[in-house]
């Protein structure tokens, strides 16, 4: 099972009234996941991962994950002169009051909540649900998305581990109960 697809199951089972609506399923981490769901079920293409990924869709000089990753908050730090190993590193510097940091943080923010614009034009969805790793910090993040994205939005509980939750409950109860094969 697509990882993306193990946590928007994940994300559907901590938020049931997710099942009678349309959302988008956001996981910031190494990488962009997302996932739509459309009353309560995943959309997934014939390869089985989701119907329509963001990570590669065409955004400003290249694509989405360019702008919204953790290579790309890295990356910004360095350009910077911040040095930073780890999103968490740079988290702390950032709440210790490092100006540059929490540009980046902002302007990431921002990054995503046009993201999510972009892909809200193909999967018609209301509300978003967000997790992953780097959503451990959406204090950081969240005033640039604000300024983007006028949106409901959430995040996951255990936002690290809800992939792992969804894979499970996915072995357990059978993936033709979550997922939906479109075009």
């Amino acid at each position: 099972i697509h990882d993306s697809t193990a946590f928007a199951i994940g994300a559907l089972n901590q938020k049931s009234d997710l099942k009678e609506k349309s959302a988008a399923v956001i996981m910031l981490g190494t990488g962009l996941g997302y996932s739509f769901l459309s009353n309560g079920r995943v959309l997934l293409n014939k390869e089985q991962t989701p119907l329509h990924p963001l990570w590669n869709r065409p955004f400003l000089d290249g694509i989405s994950e360019d702008y919204v990753s953790t290579k790309a908050l890295l990356s910004a730090a360095r350009d910077c002169g911040c040095v930073a190993n780890t999103v968490l590193d740079m988290a702390v510097a950032a709440r210790n009051g490092n100006k540059k940091l929490l540009d980046i943080f902002f302007n990431y923010g921002m990054n995503l909540g046009l993201c999510v614009l972009n892909a809200r034009k193909s999967d018609a969805f209301s509300e978003i649900v967000i997790g992953g790793q780097i959503s451990l910090s959406f204090d950081l993040i969240q005033g640039g998305f604000e300024k983007m994205c006028k949106m409901k939005y959430s995040l996951t509980d255990n936002p690290d581990k809800c992939a792992i939750y969804g894979l499970i409950d996915c072995a357990l109860k059978g993936k033709e109960n979550y997922c939906i094969y479109g075009e």
